[in-house]
């Protein structure tokens, strides 16, 4: 069963309900990369912190049911991607540092901590880093969207009717 596609553009949703479903998800697709594209930049430039900026991934995935999951944020992607511990010191041991499984801590903030022995860890302040560089992206990262699967569709259609008249 074919998705919906609302792109806010009704010439656009219009193409798109009428060609092959195969073409048309594959540009929905593209286009979907390039507005995560847009916000994950946005989001990265929020953040003050030069090496924490590479905590902020994305992810798009398709599901066996058909359903697709795109997320834009902080400690996004593969497990195993091998971003590790960034900012790590190797002579404090485990637990020093911010890496994708942390990052967390730096963004929504922590309240005072202390270790089990009563020594002050202090405390994160919050960092809305995610909040505001979705909203400052939001209509750029739509604008994205529509242009993508505009060429993606442009480049499908020019394909198939050079296919079309190489047969006939």
């Amino acid at each position: 069963m074919r998705s919906p596609y609302l792109t806010g553009d009704i010439a656009l949703d219009a193409v798109l309900a009428e060609i092959d479903a195969k073409i048309a998800d594959k540009a929905v697709m593209a286009g979907i990369r390039s507005g995560m594209s847009v916000i994950g930049k946005a989001i990265r430039s929020e953040i003050p912190i030069v090496h924490l900026r590479k905590t902020i991934g994305q992810k798009l995935k398709r599901l066996r049911n058909g359903r697709v999951i795109a997320k834009v944020g902080a400690g996004v992607e593969k497990k195993g991607s091998g971003r590790g511990v960034i900012g790590a010191r190797k002579t404090k041991g485990r637990g020093v540092g911010i890496s994708n499984r942390n990052i967390h801590w730096y963004l929504a903030g922590t309240k005072t901590r202390t270790t089990k022995t009563g020594a002050n860890r202090g405390q994160m302040p919050k960092v809305p880093a995610v909040p505001k560089g979705y909203a400052s992206s939001a209509s750029a990262a739509m604008s994205a969207i529509r242009n993508r699967i505009t060429v993606v569709l442009n480049r499908e259609i020019q394909r198939a009717t050079q296919q079309h008249k190489s047969k006939g």
